[in-house]
């Protein structure tokens, strides 16, 4: 095996990706994303063919994702993402880029590699995977300040729409959740500039938690919390 090389693509960016001001949607941003990731593992041969009967996944832990310019409903884009291993995690870095060159989005992910029997972390690269990633130090860090005293609090339930093949909450949905309750702030002009958003435990098709949000000046923390565990926590940025 050798060691792997950016894996890249161009991409029409959809007219129902878009909100109300014909930008991309955080969302779709999220799910381009995981697309890229995925489809770059099925180019590598360690895709979800090859991850299941091993009883093998990968699970996002966080990301980081700026948008630097929206991209528009109908714009070209070209999209990069390149994979590396630090220890047991997995960054992996992926760019949005207009085809004048000019980076519009990049998202920083980490993700890990499970058992899915036993729920635990693999702690070693796989000896058949090794090759496929470069070696990096260290992986990117993402601390969240703690959300206390929200202004808002909704109970929610996972909608059967939201959820993914796991019969969990997508990766890229909780972005459209977080979002809804941004409605006012949207609504009046102001515009995502990005999202840092820690995925502690998942939440299943119909589950009801509490959805909390705490407004920023230039943003705001969204978490969500079931039983009085933090399934997730999330910072937006305006």
């Amino acid at each position: 095996m050798t060691e792997t090389t950016a894996y890249e693509y161009e991409q029409t960016i959809r007219y129902g990706y878009c909100d109300q001001r014909d930008r991309m949607r955080l969302s779709y941003l999220l799910k381009e994303v995981q697309q890229a990731s995925m489809e770059h593992c099925d180019v590598l041969g360690i895709g979800l063919e090859y991850l299941q009967p091993r009883n093998q996944a990968f699970l996002l832990a966080r990301q980081s994702a700026r948008f630097f310019r929206a991209p528009k409903g109908g714009e070209r884009v070209r999209v990069r993402t390149q994979p590396r291993v630090c220890g047991f995690q997995y960054p992996r870095t992926t760019s949005l880029f207009a085809m004048t060159g000019e980076e519009l989005a990049r998202v920083e992910a980490v993700w890990v590699l499970v058992d899915t029997q036993s729920r635990r972390i693999l702690r070693r690269v796989p000896e058949e995977m090794a090759g496929f990633f470069p070696l990096s130090g260290t992986a990117p860090s993402l601390r969240l300040p703690r959300l206390e005293e929200p202004d808002l609090v909704l109970e929610c339930r996972v909608p059967l729409h939201m959820t993914d093949s796991n019969h969990h909450l997508n990766n890229a949905s909780y972005a459209d959740l977080i979002l809804d309750v941004l409605e006012e702030r949207l609504l009046a002009g102001e515009a995502i500039a990005g999202l840092d958003i820690c995925y502690h435990r998942e939440l299943k098709t119909g589950e009801t938690f509490q959805l909390r949000r705490r407004s920023l000046e230039r943003g705001a923390l969204v978490d969500g919390v079931k039983d009085g565990l933090c399934h997730f926590e999330s910072q937006v940025f305006f």
